[in-house]
Parts: structure tokens; sequence; C-alpha cells
């Protein structure tokens, strides 16, 4: 389970404001710092702190085209080792009549799930790669091509390594963007802290309250005693 978002507002809002905050806090330090000494000039850079490190993650695009491209390279490594398979099949029948028991030994009942299935087909190719090398010298009598049987281990080597650069590009995706969730968080816990100082120090302020109120309660707010921040 991934880590929870602790707000609403969209990321690309929140970034904004803290950039905002980060550059005017020091004008109003030292009304925040009077009612909670924490608010100083350690705060102000652990607010730039976190928005370069947010910054520096790839985007979901980027993360998103990465995987996109380990995609296409499982489908093709997929599409050829299904098409070895079907020539191979084409010699593999001709045995049928005089070994009925190879039916299982290349695959003839998996292929259809198989052919999609990037797991199923790896074990397929493992196993055709095993039982070519058995009955090599009966394939060969009945006309299969020796670079056919002798390609399918490095037909199984692609689809195994797409496969585990696919997964690989999931695990980044997945690993990045619980990474920028638990900033963002952190982030936005520090922006809730200036929102609730920012109430009682600028009580009688309204237009400088709502400089340090959250984006989503600025644009909801109509009355500043209301339960406004259940809108995060």
């Amino acid at each position: 389970m991934g880590i929870r978002r602790l707000f609403r507002i969209q990321d690309a809002v929140l970034l904004e404001h803290a950039d905002v905050i980060a550059a005017q806090l020091h004008e109003d330090l030292s009304a925040f710092s009077a009612f909670d000494r924490t608010i100083n000039e350690e705060f102000i850079n652990r607010i730039q702190q976190m928005l370069e490190a947010i910054k520096s993650f790839p985007s979901d695009g980027e993360l998103e085209g990465k995987l996109s491209e380990q995609t296409q390279r499982v489908n093709t490594a997929l599409s050829g080792c299904y098409d070895d398979y079907k020539k191979l099949a084409h010699f593999t029948r001709k045995m049928l009549s005089s070994n009925p028991s190879i039916r299982n030994k290349f695959g003839m009942n998996e292929i259809t799930k198989a052919r999609q299935n990037q797991t199923k087909m790896l074990i397929l190719m493992n196993k055709l790669v095993k039982n070519t090398n058995r009955y090599s010298v009966e394939l060969s009598r009945l006309g299969c091509p020796k670079e056919l049987i002798g390609g399918l281990p490095g037909k199984a080597e692609a689809l195994l390594e797409a496969s585990m650069a696919q997964k690989n590009s999931k695990n980044e995706r997945r690993i990045n963007a619980e990474r920028r969730v638990q900033l963002l968080n952190n982030l936005f816990l520090l922006m809730k802290d200036l929102n609730n100082i920012a109430r009682h120090i600028y009580r009688n302020d309204k237009a400088q309250m709502q400089k340090y109120l959250l984006p989503r309660l600025v644009k909801k707010q109509v009355n500043l005693k209301t339960d406004s921040h259940k809108m995060w």
C-alpha cells in the first residue's frame, strides 16, 4: 500500500504556494517567531530544501514514458518468441503422428495463454529450448532449420531481460512516487503550521492572514471563522 496523501490540494498549487511563502516569510518572520520560536531562518531553509528535493524527482510523465518504452520492449520480445513458436510448430506437428506425447513437450496446450503473458511465455520458451535440443536430430530430419533451434535461447533471454527492465521501471516509478508524496506531505504540514499560526497572529488583519492560508482554504472560504480546514 502506498503512502497516503495528507492533502487534497494539487501538487503544483502546493509547490507554488510554498515557493511564495519561502520568499515572503522573511519579512514577517519576527511576528511568527514571537508566537512560535521554531519558526525561524532554519524553518525557511527546510521549506526551500524540501522544494528543491521535490522538484529534483523525475516527473510522472518522464517515468510513464520510460515504463512505456520498457513495455514496448516486452511486447516486441513476446512477438519474437511467438513468431519462432509458430515456425517451430510447423515441424513439431509433423512429429505428432509418430510421437503424440510431444504435444505437451512443445507447448501446444499452453501457447494460447502464453502468447500475451510474458511469465508464461518465458516458461514455455525454456521448455522449447530444452526439448528442441532433445529432439534436434528428428527436427532436423523433418526440415527444421538449425538457426531456428539455435535462436530460441536468445529469444528467451531477450524476453527475460525486457521483463526485468519493465519490472525495474515499475519499481522505480512506485518508489519515486512514494518518496515524493512523503516530501509533499512534510511540506504540507509546514504550510499548515504557518496557516494555523497566521490565524492567531493576524486575526485582526485578514489581508495579511490570507497570504499564509492554504490555497484551497482561501478559495473556498467565506467566513474566516468557519471550520474550512476540512477542505484541504
